[in-house]
């Protein structure tokens, strides 16, 4: 029971439907609350480490992550309170959570991909929180690799994005995160 159990995504896959990989990749991705609102996240191991944008909780000392577990079939909520933050770089808007609670199990978590393999015109999807409403999955295409915003270089996506998908993963075919 090493951490491969609980991967999920995988660099030799063929493309997949994307409600494949959406039953597949659900259980990785997370809501994170804080007093003040609520964003996305995603597991990178299955030791309870997580990513998310760094404005989704910045200021804040009380985050709680909710993810949904599979159990018989059915997707069960459990909310973990017990949340440090391991790291920021709020010039690239982004955080490095974990959870401690001591009754954690170890977690499913997602591949990381590159957004260089990417073509302009390849299907993508999102899994996030938008508005608030969990679990919601948008799908689209890479519109450009090469949107400029503050000197910085963007992917721009057809795919609906709103507030609540903040922190929140873009997937590719295969289930890697671009």
């Amino acid at each position: 029971s090493g951490p491969s159990l609980y991967q999920v995504g995988n660099k030799s896959s063929p493309e997949r439907s994307v409600r494949d990989l959406v039953n597949q990749l659900g259980e990785a991705v997370v809501q994170v609350r804080t007093p003040s609102g609520l964003g996305s996240g995603f597991f990178l191991n299955g030791d309870g480490f997580l990513i998310t944008n760094f404005h989704v909780i910045e200021g804040e000392t009380q985050i709680s992550i909710e993810v949904y577990h599979q159990r018989s079939g059915q997707l069960e909520r459990k909310t973990y309170k017990q949340v440090r933050i391991v790291a920021v770089n709020k010039f690239a808007d982004l955080a490095l959570l974990k959870i401690e609670d001591k009754d954690a199990e170890k977690f499913k978590f997602v591949q990381i991909g590159s957004a260089d393999a990417l073509a302009v015109g390849e299907r993508v999807f999102a899994i996030g929180s938008p508005l608030g409403l969990e679990r919601t999955v948008t799908e689209g295409i890479l519109s450009t690799k090469t949107r400029q915003l503050g000197g910085d270089l963007y992917l721009q996506t057809t795919a609906q994005i709103n507030p609540g998908n903040s922190g929140g993963p873009l997937f590719n075919l295969t289930g890697e995160v671009v």
